[in-house]
């Protein structure tokens, strides 16, 4: 999965990749230094205008291959409704242009602009306040062929001005092939107020997404094998690695802090599931047998432990069942984070 092209704001003194600016009104777009920007110091910025704008943040002729993908990062604060931003293709060097926003594949469009500057009547990003970078990726497969040319369009009315458009780190992919399989072998570790996590990728992805209890947390560049969660080591928390093929992702196992990991129904703790796990379900239930794990005993991941969690085991074992929740093939912290169980001992965190 080779990148085609990658134009990175993060220092304009190594060129713009040939991208540029044509305007009709106020100023257009420039590059300044933007404290939010996903690559600091830089990125590309068009204010949002109060006399009436039509700015154009426009590519160079680009080759584009059936499979490839387009992805930039922005945040705008731009007055809802009547001043906006759209992403544009040409086919035929510049003379016509196409909406992009069907083919907007994650991070659309938000807003129909029903003022009277040069966008009125269509869908475009607009409204604010100014919040964090987000990532928008366009399915580019049915504009193949030479001479393509991109534009980020900015168009805004006479009166109320927000901000502006701030767009960074625009990169054009060729996809070919199968996404690779998750990460593996994830480990979090604590030093002093921070926790490192660490990994082993299966293959090139587009980005890879951290994500603590649940939430998304950063996504960087996919080909990194470590990450630091400054100033989270205090308390519990699960953590994951997803590799992300364009707008797919596959998740790694877990890894925790301050829980213990665990193989869901291997309720013995003996390395595999078998029918003495399930009895000891059953011990635990009804004759008050103490279970060191008893999160892997919730075979179901219902959140509690009952009679459904032995027969949901045996129904595995001898009926073909569906298989128990995660963890499963190897240790792992329980992904549900809202049940009451806990494990208190596993093999697994010797």
């Amino acid at each position: 999965m080779p990148v085609l092209d990658r134009v990175s704001i993060a220092d304009p003194d190594g060129g713009t990749g040939g991208w540029t600016s044509e305007v009709g009104g106020e100023a257009g777009w420039m590059v300044l230094s933007f404290g939010g920007a996903h690559s600091l110091p830089r990125a590309w910025f068009a204010k949002d205008g109060n006399f009436g704008k039509d700015a154009s943040l426009v590519s160079p002729p680009i080759e584009i291959a059936a499979g490839d993908a387009m992805s930039f990062w922005h945040a705008y604060d731009l007055e809802m409704g009547f001043d906006g931003g759209v992403a544009e293709i040409s086919t035929d060097g510049g003379a016509t242009w196409r909406d992009l926003g069907p083919a907007i594949a994650e991070g659309g469009y938000d807003a129909t602009i029903v003022g009277g500057g040069p966008l009125a009547g269509r869908m475009a990003w607009s409204g604010g306040p100014l919040s964090a970078m987000r990532r928008v990726w366009i399915d580019l497969g049915a504009f193949a062929g030479a001479g393509r040319r991109i534009r980020f369009r900015l168009g805004c009315d006479d009166a109320v001005p927000g901000d502006g458009w701030y767009i960074d780190d625009i990169e054009f992919w060729r996809l070919g092939g199968a996404a690779p399989a998750a990460p593996r072998r994830l480990t979090a570790t604590t030093f002093r107020e921070d926790v490192i996590l660490r990994w082993e990728n299966a293959g090139a992805y587009t980005s890879l997404r951290i994500y603590r209890d649940g939430e998304r947390i950063a996504e960087i560049d996919g080909l990194r094998l470590s990450y630091v969660d400054m100033g989270t080591a205090a308390g519990d928390h699960l953590f994951e690695v997803a590799g992300a093929w364009w707008v797919a992702e596959a998740r790694s196992g877990a890894a925790c802090i301050g829980c213990v990991p665990f193989r869901r129904g291997d309720v013995n703790d003996s390395g595999v599931l078998e029918i003495g796990d399930a009895i000891s379900i059953l011990n635990g239930l009804f004759l008050g047998a103490a279970l060191p794990c008893v999160d892997a005993a919730d075979t179901d991941d219902g959140g509690r432990l009952d009679l459904a969690d032995a027969i949901f085991l045996l129904n595995h074992l001898f009926a073909g069942g569906p298989e128990p929740a995660p963890p499963l093939a190897g240790c792992g912290a329980d992904p549900t984070r809202d049940d009451p169980l806990g494990c208190g001992e596993s093999s697994c965190a010797l």
